[in-house]
């Protein structure tokens, strides 16, 4: 009761603080506006005699194109979102990143402890490992596989990679390394504040996974939630989420996307992603909205199987995974390599059953199925242990924090830009009425 007394509080007190600021700003418009009246009482202009109209002259006239308005300008009738936008982009002109605002961990909205995380599979939806590794993309039985069946050393070698992988893991277990999918917490944080439980996860599954997932390519977990969150804003303004918008008006500031995340994102919004051709982030979505059931194969499980492959077996690496000769070489004679600048680590594609699919995905994907079967653990938390468990390593570093903790840190320094509430800013985002600021500090690398 004192909780929501407190928001009630922080609510009025920022209306309040709202009211003031618009007076001011009315108040300072009209004396601009006086002025302006003041400095244009000159001796007006004689009027030019009007000539004669001839019928060319009364010809349409062609239609000057318009410029469609930027979902980025800030109005003089600013709404929270728009406010948000207005001061990330002050905050952007400080050039010392620490001296940005920083979440100081006061009034946390979600429940970060263990036990937290691991309501995670009986309060969410799962779904059978077996079923989500049978529908993964593959070349059929007998068939070669792309750049001279490259793949063939790691289906071969599958069960001793993954008993490897397993092994590395353990370090992690219990500890955000394993949780970074169990956002159990937020569907609970979200009940704290009045949302029924089915409309929590809701947001989960129809929101903020579709957005994280599309946002994610080749980027940080911090960056990622950012995107995600303005994203999530746009579309209830009722902004189409597609490639033409970015192109049209770029990236808002503090929120850089690469070309193809809005598309990306649009997609998943509407459910028309194909799992076949671009099986990673149709994978992360379930992931994100605490289906554990699926794996996630990115950049880092190619790098961490190959890498886990050569421990077990040195030189095994078929020729074709390298980039250039300088480093085939170097890994005929050594059996040495950097996977962050040696391996070409995109999934390849070929015709499958008739129809082109990004064939290498399952056979990477078999490899963190089998290490979890191995390690008695689901399959996305054992391929986020390898994903944390071998950043610096894989080149792939990214800060150890859960979904759960990324939103909180989010949510706690836009509370404090706004002078809001977190649980009132918390409400706002569920409803998709503002995106999120992120940390003053700059974000750890994390290719995706």
């Amino acid at each position: 009761m004192g909780t929501l007394s407190n928001i009630a509080k922080a609510t009025a007190k920022a209306a309040a603080e709202k009211a003031k600021r618009a007076a001011a700003e009315k108040a300072r418009r009209a004396a601009a506006a006086k002025a302006a009246k003041s400095r244009l009482a000159v001796t007006p202009t004689p009027k030019a005699t009007p000539k004669a109209t001839s019928k060319s002259s009364l010809a349409a006239k062609p239609t000057q194109p318009t410029t469609a308005r930027s979902p980025f300008a800030i109005t003089g009738k600013a709404d929270m979102g728009q406010e948000v936008l207005r001061l990330k982009a002050k905050e952007m002109e400080i050039t010392d990143p620490k001296k940005r605002t920083q979440p100081n961990n006061s009034e946390p909205v979600f429940d970060l402890s263990q036990a937290a995380y691991e309501e995670t599979p009986s309060l969410l939806r799962q779904t059978d490992p077996a079923i989500v590794q049978a529908a993964l993309p593959r070349a059929q039985a007998g068939a070669t596989y792309p750049l001279n069946d490259r793949m063939r050393g790691v289906i071969d070698f599958t069960p001793q990679i993954a008993e490897r992988l397993a092994e590395k893991a353990q370090q992690g277990r219990g500890t955000a390394q394993e949780y970074f999918y169990h956002t159990a917490p937020i569907v609970r944080g979200l009940e704290e504040i009045g949302v029924p439980e089915e409309n929590a996860a809701q947001f989960l599954t129809r929101d903020f996974a579709p957005a994280f997932a599309g946002t994610s390519p080749r980027t940080n977990t911090e960056q990622n939630v950012r995107n995600a969150s303005l994203l999530m804003y746009l579309r209830n303004q009722g902004v189409p989420i597609n490639a033409a918008q970015r192109n049209m008006h770029g990236n808002a500031r503090g929120y850089n996307m690469m070309d193809t995340h809005q598309e990306l994102t649009g997609k998943m919004f509407e459910g028309r992603h194909d799992p076949l051709t671009n099986p990673k982030p149709s994978a992360f979505l379930p992931n994100t909205a605490g289906d554990l059931g699926y794996v996630t194969a990115d950049t880092h499980n190619i790098r961490g199987a190959l890498m886990a492959m050569n421990e077990v077996y040195p030189g095994s690496i078929a020729p074709s995974w390298f980039r250039t000769p300088e480093a085939r070489s170097i890994y005929a004679d050594t059996a040495q390599f950097n996977p962050a600048l040696d391996i070409n680590d995109g999934l390849q594609s070929a015709k499958s059953g008739g129809r082109s699919m990004q064939v290498e995905y399952g056979p990477m994907a078999d490899v963190t199925f089998e290490a979890a079967r191995q390690a008695d653990i689901a399959p996305g938390p054992m391929q986020s242990l390898g994903w944390f468990g071998s950043g610096a390593d894989t080149g792939l570093v990214s800060a150890t924090k859960t979904i759960p903790e990324l939103l909180n840190e989010r949510i706690n320094v836009t509370a404090q830009a706004l002078g809001l509430h977190p649980k009132v800013v918390l409400k706002m985002f569920q409803d998709g009425k503002l995106p999120l600021m992120a940390r003053g500090g700059l974000a750890v690398k994390r290719n995706r």
